[in-house]
């Protein structure tokens, strides 16, 4: 990997609300998109390679944008800066520039950086490997919804999980197949393009949803009708400041909060269903009988 042109990036400073939106316009765009607190706003930040389009940038920001040219770059180099190994409760996450010896006895898991969110470097992605570290999963049936770059679903798979993993972003479906298959675990993940729940059949015993707080509120109903008695989900990728009303809408539907882990201002929240439903309520399907057949 040598020196390569630079793309281009475009930062626009939004309250709140706007951010989320525009993070979720930005990342239906393709684009990589990061989001940093700032007071009482946030810098919603967007990179992107080839010929940018300002139209559907300014679309997505809800209002005109400046895009400014990033230099060229050495990605080796960069790469060893920006994306050293790092720790991760039991999980040790490297690129493939790391030519050396993982700790004894952590998990490895291999993830470059690229066109797909998750290389463990940021803050809610780190929260869900701490809580991954400490779920039992071995036997279990998990769903990463969002999947990204597959780290969660691969952590998972690593520790005794089948697992299935689902976005919506053609790009990051591909990026998430090739890191499964790098990581050694094809036959323990199934990876498929899903526009969030809708078409998901069965219950899981985890779940993981690091996203973004609309999406994750949105997705409360559906995601507990997915979650198995005595099941758990781990949601993240929001700020401290929307916590509450994540765990409000999923209290809403049932669940009760089980914990949490904060890295910075990106918590992690475990919520979980009663091992027995409420009377009346209908069963989905056990997952169990659809999970994949391992080595498939």
């Amino acid at each position: 990997m040598g020196v390569s042109r630079g793309g281009w990036r475009a930062e626009v400073r939004l309250s709140r609300a706007a951010a989320e939106a525009a993070a979720e316009a930005l990342e239906a765009l393709g684009l990589a998109v990061a989001l940093k607190p700032a007071g009482r706003v946030c810098r919603v930040q967007a990179y992107g390679v080839g010929e940018p389009d300002p139209a559907a940038l300014a679309a997505a920001f809800g209002t005109k944008v400046e895009i400014e040219p990033l230099p060229e770059v050495d990605w080796a180099a960069r790469l060893q800066k920006d994306f050293p190994p790092i720790r991760i409760g039991r999980f040790f996450v490297h690129g493939s520039h790391f030519k050396g010896t993982p700790p004894k006895g952590a998990i490895a898991i291999r993830i470059d950086a690229g066109a797909a969110f998750g290389t463990g470097g940021h803050e809610s992605t780190r929260a869900c490997l701490q809580f991954l570290s400490r779920l039992p999963l071995a036997g279990k049936r998990v769903c990463d919804m969002g999947c990204g770059s597959a780290i969660l679903a691969i952590a998972a798979a690593k520790r005794g999980a089948t697992v299935l993993a689902l976005d919506n972003d053609p790009q990051a479906v591909s990026v998430a197949r090739e890191n499964v298959v790098d990581n050694g675990v094809p036959g323990f993940v199934r990876v498929a393009r899903a526009d969030g729940w809708r078409g998901v059949a069965g219950e899981y015993d985890v779940v993981v949803e690091n996203i973004l707080a609309r999406p994750v509120i949105r997705m409360a109903p559906a995601l507990a009708r997915h979650l198995a008695p005595g099941g758990v989900a781990v949601l993240a990728g929001f700020l401290t400041r929307d916590a509450a009303r994540v765990l409000a809408a999923h209290r809403a539907e049932g669940l009760a909060g089980a914990g949490r882990i904060a890295d910075g201002d990106w918590p992690a929240l475990l919520v979980r269903r009663a091992a027995r439903r409420r009377r009346g309520a209908r069963a989905l399907p056990s997952a169990r009988r659809r999970a994949p057949r391992r080595g498939r």
